[in-house]
């Protein structure tokens, strides 16, 4: 059968995008990757979310794709919310969705399971980050530096495929800077802390925190010279609170301190000796490739996720990479595109839109899974 468009989400750790194929050129619609659940069990999404928050109704609020496809029904919830919103309610469309480089087997067949037998998909496709990432950056073999909220992942790609025995993960993302953030804030909102939420923190997060040209210039509050086009000083951030009044906040040299947690955070404030820092994620993964091989690959490192947006995180991570690299092999080439938070979702987008997509060639029929049940996914 053939196929003129497909539903394609990306449901990461800090959002859920989605939209159709046929619009992969066009910024896809994106909401929290949260559901929060009210006193009557009612979900609320997007939008919604934020109106129940307000209005006091939430008893609890989760994060699926933190927690894994198989833990809960909120995946169930975000995918429906997507198709709704793209009026795709009959599901007459074959839906694509990325997962993790090394998600586990049980989990793909949750996924799978999901997509025919709640949503009644006439085909699917579940398509590895990595692999995306490459796809829109216009290239097929590669390393994708995914540093999303929840963690880092370095994906090595060749022939069409992760290279999973040197994919590398480290629990540090955005997640671990806005932990930090929500930690000064609380200091620095006075008697109004009460009244702020983990939300304030992810808004003083992204429009104050920068990453300085080394932890030596973060550490003195000097590391604003470092950033091209960036004033002197400290940025003060204007916080809503309930009342309709905004609480003035910055952070001193926090604001550069935080983002020491990518770079070095086994260093003081952040003092985590078992975390690895990104540039040490990627190189891992370099070096588990056979020379050759790593050689190639490490000259397309395709640097995606949300929390690599962070002012001054690309000239630290340049720096930060030759640093490693170029001791050992070739300084690794980094690619930095614009749209780094949504490169995953506009890679499913043009991979879905392949002539090999547009029929059966590639896609998880209905009659297959049929017939052969979740394990068809492997």
């Amino acid at each position: 059968m053939a196929w003129k468009e497909s539903v394609v989400v990306d449901m990461g750790a800090f959002s859920m995008k989605y939209g159709l194929s046929c619009n992969g050129a066009e910024p896809p619609a994106t909401v929290p990757s949260l559901v929060g659940a009210g006193g009557d069990g009612t979900p609320y999404i997007g939008g919604h979310l934020n109106t129940a928050r307000k209005g006091g109704l939430l008893v609890d609020v989760l994060a699926p794709a933190m927690r894994g496809w198989g833990e809960g029904d909120g995946a169930v919830k975000l995918l429906a919310y997507a198709c709704e919103q793209l009026e795709k309610m009959t599901y007459d469309q074959p839906i694509m969705l990325t997962v993790p480089p090394c998600i586990p087997r049980d989990a793909m067949e949750a996924a799978v399971q999901m997509l025919f037998e709640t949503f009644n998909v006439p085909a699917a496709y579940l398509l590895p980050a990595p692999i995306a990432a490459l796809h829109a950056a216009g290239k097929h073999e590669g390393i994708a530096l995914d540093v999303g909220e929840g963690a880092t992942h370095a994906s090595p790609v060749t022939g069409g495929a992760v290279c999973r025995y040197a994919v590398q993960r480290e629990a540090v993302g955005g997640a671990a800077v806005t932990d930090y953030v929500a930690g000064l804030l609380a200091g620095a909102a006075g008697p109004h802390a009460g009244s702020l939420t983990r939300e304030h923190a992810v808004q003083l997060k992204e429009q104050a925190v920068a990453a300085s040209m080394s932890y030596g210039s973060a550490v003195s509050g000097q590391g604003l010279a470092d950033i091209p086009g960036r004033p002197a000083g400290d940025k003060t951030v204007q916080l809503p609170l309930p009342d309709g009044k905004d609480l003035p906040v910055s952070l001193g040299k926090g604001h550069l301190l935080a983002a020491e947690m990518l770079f070095r955070p086994a260093l003081p404030p952040h003092s985590h000796p078992d975390r690895l820092p990104v540039q040490q994620v990627l190189w891992n993964a370099i070096d588990a490739l056979p020379v050759e091989t790593a050689r190639e690959l490490s000259q397309s490192v395709v640097v995606c996720g949300g929390t690599s947006l962070m002012e001054g995180f690309a000239d630290r991570l340049q720096s930060e990479v030759y640093g490693l690299t170029a001791a050992h092999t070739k300084p690794a080439k980094l690619v930095f595109t614009r749209d780094r938070a949504g490169l995953v979702w506009r890679g499913a987008a043009l991979t879905a839109s392949l002539p090999q997509f547009t029929d059966d060639e590639l896609w998880i029929t209905k009659a297959r899974y049929n017939e052969e049940g979740p394990m068809v996914v492997h």
